[in-house]
């Protein structure tokens, strides 16, 4: 029990101190600074309440970085996938066009997304939301080329969509 809780009170917020920390320090927040960030997978099962308290402690805690470099709180930042080769090549401006657009996006590795979503704190928007919230709303001020190379990226992924995207696709067009 004594052992119990001292990892679900004392570690989580050393844990926490460190990764605000490394945050801090622009010249190190780089795609390596996220090793430091605990893998759900890896974690044993005896162990997990201290995830739990860790992204407790995260949630409000500004350190995500976003495109523009300022750091986001967990608990107010997106995320979306890109599905595709093509999406991924864009994605720079798509989160470029989101934070534009007013919406305060990260793009941390997968594994900090799994751990600050499992646990309700990172909210996931699917890449649908970026297309008709974001990239729609944004094609009348883009340049010609840029436009061009997202709407090759987005042709792309919708030859991939299923039936009931077809179908939202249809109602949004015509409604």
């Amino acid at each position: 029990e004594w052992n119990h809780e001292i990892l679900t009170s004392m570690v989580p917020i050393v844990y926490a101190g460190a990764l605000e920390l490394l945050s801090s320090h622009p010249e190190v927040c780089d795609r390596h600074a996220y090793s430091a960030w605990p893998v759900v997978a890896k974690v044993e099962k005896d162990y997990v309440g201290v995830l739990d308290a860790l992204v407790d402690r995260l949630r409000c805690t500004p350190l995500l970085p976003t495109p523009l470099g300022a750091l986001a709180r967990p608990a107010d930042a997106l995320y979306f996938q890109s599905p595709t080769p093509a999406l991924s090549a864009c994605r720079q401006q798509l989160l470029r066009l989101c934070e534009e657009a007013g919406h305060v996006v990260v793009d941390p590795p997968m594994h900090v997304v799994e751990l600050l979503s499992s646990r309700g704190t990172l909210h996931r928007r699917p890449i649908t939301w970026v297309f008709w919230d974001v990239v729609l709303p944004a094609v009348g001020k883009m340049p010609g080329e840029e436009f061009s190379a997202l709407v090759l990226a987005l042709v792309e992924w919708a030859a991939s969509w299923q039936d009931s995207e077809l179908e939202e696709l249809r109602a949004k067009l015509s409604g």
